[in-house]
């Protein structure tokens, strides 16, 4: 069963609505060796959906460059192989907010550098972790590129998921390519990851018309809504944005926020983080220009 649920926002009189369910050091131990012709529980919940490549069960894959180096006094849960990919996961006793920073330190000393941002951010909702081959980390001289996922163990601690590619023909590590250009209006809204561990898993959209634009998102997440939000606050102040409202209640939760662009126009945005069911949250952002001059 589902139900809309409604804020009325004090100093706008705009009401928002939306549909919710109403229903740091590694791991130094070496992976259990899985019976024969048996593929290991961890393996199966964290690898598993990688389907097509070679298993390879307690081991990083050989074609990842720094693999040795990755994995040192680390407990590799496994690898999945392909012709020119891996997929590999490492299992690390930090949380998952904390997992990310000390292992893109290992990897920079493994030789792995950061891929410049593109010359065209992306805006809204964007994943915790991206996963797409052009961005992340790339090997110097060549277009080898990783990408680093860290994921909630539930029994503690988190996963370290990594994504690797081998090099392309002659191309090197550069800033990605261009991607297609933003409508003026969503040029204007901010760009908000959630927290390590959230999976975009659909539900996406967006549009509008005028001087409004909206678009939409939903993620699984054991975090409440009151939390994304809360995560969201100092992503939106660093860029430029000054919180003017926010109202936090079980279900859902939504901020409202204001800025000043050089023109004199007012940019109005709400963010809202709606609980949809146990583990997916919907999130949707609105931007509005007002007393903009011609």
């Amino acid at each position: 069963m589902k139900f809309a649920k409604c804020i009325r926002l004090r100093r706008t009189g705009w009401a928002l609505c939306m549909v919710v369910a109403g229903a740091a050091s590694l791991q130094a131990q070496s992976a259990r060796e899985p019976q024969e012709g048996a593929v290991p529980r961890e393996f199966a919940q964290v690898l598993l959906a990688n389907a097509g490549g070679q298993f390879r069960f307690g081991d990083m894959p050989d074609n990842l460059r720094g693999a040795e180096q990755l994995a040192a006094g680390a407990r590799v849960i496994g690898s999945v192989v392909w012709r020119d990919r891996s997929e590999s996961a490492i299992a690390v006793r930090q949380p998952v907010a904390e997992a990310r920073e000390p292992f893109e330190a290992r990897l920079r000393a493994a030789g792995w550098v950061e891929r410049p941002e593109p010359n065209q951010p992306d805006r809204g909702f964007l994943p915790a972790y991206t996963a797409d081959r052009y961005r992340g980390f790339c090997w110097p001289g060549t277009d080898a590129q990783l990408v680093m996922n860290v994921r909630r163990n539930p029994t503690g601690g988190s996963y370290i998921l990594l994504s690797y590619y081998e090099p392309g023909e002659g191309r090197f590590c550069a800033a990605p390519p261009s991607r297609p250009s933003p409508t003026a209006l969503e040029s204007l809204m901010p760009s908000l990851r959630p927290p390590d561990g959230a999976e975009v898993v659909g539900g996406g959209g967006g549009g509008g018309g005028g001087n409004e634009y909206e678009t939409r998102s939903a993620v699984t997440t054991s975090h409440t809504p009151a939390q994304l939000i809360r995560h969201f606050q100092p992503q939106l102040r660093e860029q430029g944005w000054s919180i003017a409202e926010q109202l936090n209640g079980k279900e859902m939760a939504f901020i409202f926020a204001r800025k000043k662009r050089d023109n004199g126009a007012d940019l109005l945005l709400w963010v809202s983080a709606a609980r949809q069911d146990a583990e997916r949250a919907g999130l949707t952002m609105r931007i509005a220009v007002r007393n903009e001059r011609r």
